[in-house]
């Protein structure tokens, strides 16, 4: 572009991996979704945010909902720079229901992590690097600003899904082992 701005280009650019068409139709409907109130809402949140922070964390957005989709087996940690895009998804509730009906079958439930549980943190902490391999297997490039390599400057919640056979039986990656056993929820 002439005024130095790095284009953000769509989902489907990015994705570098071969996805069947059930794929291509869900990221197609994560590309396709009005993200504009939840710009509106993380601008005024985080005043002064620049419009290239703003499309570019709701790009990263869309890519963890793209992981959600062809990677289902190993759920994405959530990354702290992305986190604040999510939460206010979540708060139109009206939208971010039918969202997620329409690509994934069913509601993406967000856990907090609270990291003085130490089971749940080295958890989490797993997924999150896991996050960050998937991540670079599956698109062109890696903003580390957006996806921090390390998780202590990065994770900071997970989703809970998976429960849907049609999104479960498409996935592209085996199950990964430390995905097999879930922590211990410890007060």
């Amino acid at each position: 572009m002439s005024n130095g701005k790095k284009r953000v280009p769509s989902l489907l650019e990015t994705v570098k991996i071969g996805i069947g068409y059930e794929h291509f139709v869900r990221l197609q409907a994560i590309d396709l979704h009005d993200f504009s109130l939840v710009k509106k809402k993380v601008a005024q949140d985080r005043e002064g945010a620049s419009e290239g922070y703003l499309d570019w964390g709701v790009h990263y957005l869309k890519r963890y909902y793209a992981l959600q989709v062809l990677d289902p087996l190993n759920p994405p940690a959530m990354s702290r720079p992305i986190d604040p895009f999510w939460h206010v998804h979540t708060l139109f509730t009206h939208q971010y229901i039918a969202f997620c009906d329409q690509v994934f079958g069913e509601y993406l439930h967000h856990v907090p992590l609270l990291f003085k549980d130490k089971l749940a943190t080295a958890f989490v902490a797993e997924l999150y690097m896991r996050t960050v391999k998937r991540h670079a297997e599956v698109f062109t490039d890696v903003d580390f600003k957006f996806i921090p390599k390390s998780p202590d400057d990065g994770m900071c919640c997970t989703p809970t899904y998976g429960s849907n056979p049609k999104i479960i039986s498409q996935a592209l990656f085996p199950a990964e082992k430390i995905f097999l056993v879930k922590p211990i929820d410890v007060a």
